[in-house]
């Protein structure tokens, strides 16, 4: 059940409030508030790296509506974005975060931007109810500044229109508890995915909305486009969706089917054993068993798919043949370390005899703790 929630009782508390949210839908404990009142802030009140691209963002927050008094206007996010342009570290996304409900003109205004480039970054709004949905959706956000409000809801499922930027796909697939079967490179996966699916609906099913649901252990995507088999996708050459989708049948049963709508169900297989738990993950390989950097990347994504979702180290073990193809060692590598998680550190275990031991040592020791097998 959706809750309503009383706004923030001053443009300090709703600001604080916003801090708290982005910090964790970021899911960046290093999160910072810009500034202080009255410091030139370049629009920019609250900045931190998103946890799916690792770029900067953004938050402008703006109290309007209900107690404050005012609504959200064109012109005031044009103003903003200009300040933000000269905000360092450069960001990627830029979000207006406003005590006023949602505004289509407004949104689409967005969009527009967005789309056409107008800043060096993305640009979005979020509404009080888009605020309220994601607030209510994090126990410890709704202990700290709702104490007395109970029965908060998961929410398992979200709505969003075309003018929606991926800012809000990226907060559902960040909520806490939703997605507690899976590790964060099939979470990374799945919004990826949602994203494609939503992006073709849009511009080419002529869809209005595209929706998500989480139902036990399916994740399922809708859109009210042209009728559109999405599994089709896997048969295509040089499609920019058939790597997605591939990926995605690689972990995940796939089922379209078409009732008034384009429905795509996700589940995980039942002999999925992801859920075990465990803090270490260990990864063996002998690369004279690999050939090519393909074979090397797959092998990589296979097996981080096995990662339970609360590992913290990964244990990468070269074994067998002491002198396995180095491209092979160097790809396994580069890919673990691009797939996984920003909170897993990576331990690898080389040969003693391994001759080319101290090329890995030069290339990866600033990025991974390196110990050598006798």
């Amino acid at each position: 059940m959706r809750l309503n929630l009383p706004y923030p009782s001053g443009w300090a508390d709703f600001q604080d409030l916003c801090f708290q949210l982005w910090k964790e839908m970021w899911r960046d404990p290093d999160a910072h508030p810009n500034g202080r009142n009255g410091q030139a802030q370049h629009g920019v009140d609250i900045w931190g790296k998103n946890m799916f691209d690792h770029d900067y963002s953004g938050v402008q927050c703006k109290g309007k509506n209900g107690n404050y008094q005012s609504h959200l206007t064109m012109d005031e996010i044009d103003s903003e974005c200009e300040k933000a342009k000269n905000f360092q570290p450069q960001l990627s996304s830029f979000i207006i975060a406003t005590t006023s409900p949602r505004d289509v003109k407004v949104q689409q205004h967005c969009r527009n931007l967005t789309k056409q480039q107008i800043y060096p970054f993305s640009v979005d709004t979020w509404s009080w109810d888009d605020i309220e949905d994601e607030v209510q959706c994090r126990p410890t956000i709704m202990e700290r500044f709702y104490p007395e409000v109970k029965g908060a809801t998961l929410l398992p499922e979200i709505q969003i229109p075309i003018f929606a930027s991926v800012d809000k796909l990226h907060a559902f697939f960040s909520r806490p508890g939703l997605f507690n079967k899976l590790n964060p490179l099939s979470i990374n996966i799945l919004k990826d995915l949602a994203y494609e699916i939503a992006t073709n609906a849009f511009e080419h099913g002529q869809a209005g909305t595209f929706k998500i649901k989480v139902e036990g252990n399916k994740v399922i995507f809708s859109d009210n486009g042209k009728q559109f088999d999405y599994t089709t996708l896997l048969e295509r050459e040089g499609n920019g969706g058939k790597a997605t989708m591939k990926y995605a049948a690689d972990f995940f049963n796939l089922a379209y089917k078409y009732d008034t709508e384009n429905i795509l169900e996700l589940s995980l297989p039942d002999n999925q054993p992801i859920n075990m738990g465990s803090s270490n993950y260990t990864i063996s390989f002998d690369a004279e068993e690999i050939f090519g950097r393909g074979q090397a990347e797959g092998f990589v994504f296979k097996e981080l798919m096995k990662v339970p979702s609360d590992c913290k180290k990964i244990i990468v073990d070269i074994c067998g043949q002491v002198n396995p193809a180095i491209s092979c060692s160097f790809a396994v590598i580069d890919k673990l370390l691009q797939l996984k998680s920003a909170e897993q550190t990576v331990v690898i275990y080389l040969p003693e005899n391994l001759y080319y031991k101290e090329d890995i040592i030069d290339k990866y020791s600033k990025n991974v703790d390196i110990k050598i097998k006798e």
